[in-house]
């Protein structure tokens, strides 16, 4: 295994105020604690369908509304093997490819594609299957994986890939399935869908016993072992320099997980980005200018 670079960058400016307290989450809503207390119930009395039925809420990513685009953009459709996808396309130069995360859409990546057009790359942001505008209901990380590789062939040759999250986890499978790119970067990755699971069936009251059941449905669908879920495993192969930016303290997706992440990939480098939890990095000008500043070289 290649030496991995860590390197825990500061950020290039500081606030002389004090941080602030993170701001408590609304109570969750009725529907929500019913779906809860019928998934405990089902666990302890029939696993078989509490299995069945978190595999399909676990793969049922929310439709997250729309948010105006950067100027100078258009929208195209590919019908792929996952379905009619919807894309997004600005400017001409290199083509740097845009994977969104879980539960976004391709609009929500508006700082990243201002950065990029400023360096001079054309930029292609589709939205998942079961995503935005993209047709289907459920979908996977593979599913997302594929239909990145056919967006990937269409817009071919790829010159850069960002991914954000559950879109930096089908980014690395993408790559690890032939997608050819020249330098990448992940944005607050998902790194293991067993870990992303176990936190969801927690905070969803699945019993620990249901998992097996839920992983080999996950399984079924996704049409990959679950174990390809776990980046570190496939980073190894993977020759592409990558740069992960990552909160220490984001709560959806554990900043270990990158630093695993990036010592198992060879020419990796980790840099931190405090203060910006697993959403605002995404639309955070600064990430966004030092994502583009390290894809340009």
């Amino acid at each position: 295994m290649a030496e991995a670079i860590v390197s825990l960058a500061e950020p290039k400016t500081r606030s002389s105020s004090p941080p602030r307290a993170p701001t408590a989450p609304p109570p969750p809503g009725l529907g929500f604690l019913l779906v809860r207390s019928g998934l405990r119930a089902a666990s302890a009395l029939a696993p078989p369908l509490a299995a069945s039925v978190a595999t399909r809420l676990f793969l049922t990513p929310a439709r997250s509304r729309d948010v105006p685009l950067p100027p100078g953009g258009h929208r195209f459709q590919l019908q792929t093997g996952e379905g009619l996808l919807s894309i997004l396309s600005w400017g001409s130069g290199p083509t740097a490819l845009i994977q969104h995360g879980w539960g976004s859409r391709a609009s929500h990546t508006g700082a990243l594609v201002q950065a990029l057009l400023r360096q001079g790359f054309s930029v292609i942001a589709p939205d998942a299957p079961a995503h935005g505008d993209s047709e289907g209901r459920v979908t996977t990380i593979a599913a997302m994986a594929r239909a990145l590789l056919a967006v990937a062939r269409r817009v071919w040759p790829v010159d850069v890939l960002v991914g954000h999250s559950a879109g930096a986890a089908a980014a690395t499978l993408a790559l690890a399935d032939g997608l050819q790119a020249r330098r990448a970067v992940f944005l607050a990755p998902m790194t293991s869908g067993r870990r992303t699971l176990q936190d969801w069936s927690r905070a969803m009251n699945v019993g620990p016993w249901v998992l097996p059941g839920i992983e080999q449905r996950i399984s079924r669908a996704a049409r990959v072992p679950f174990e390809a879920l776990e980046l570190a495993r496939l980073a190894p192969k993977l020759r592409v320099p990558l740069l992960v930016l990552h909160d220490p303290e984001d709560l959806e997706t554990p900043f270990d997980g990158s630093a695993g992440l990036v010592r198992a990939w060879p020419s990796a480098l980790l840099e931190e980005a405090p203060g910006l939890g697993h959403r605002r990095i995404l639309r955070s000008p600064e990430i966004a200018a030092r994502a583009a500043a390290f894809l340009a070289r």
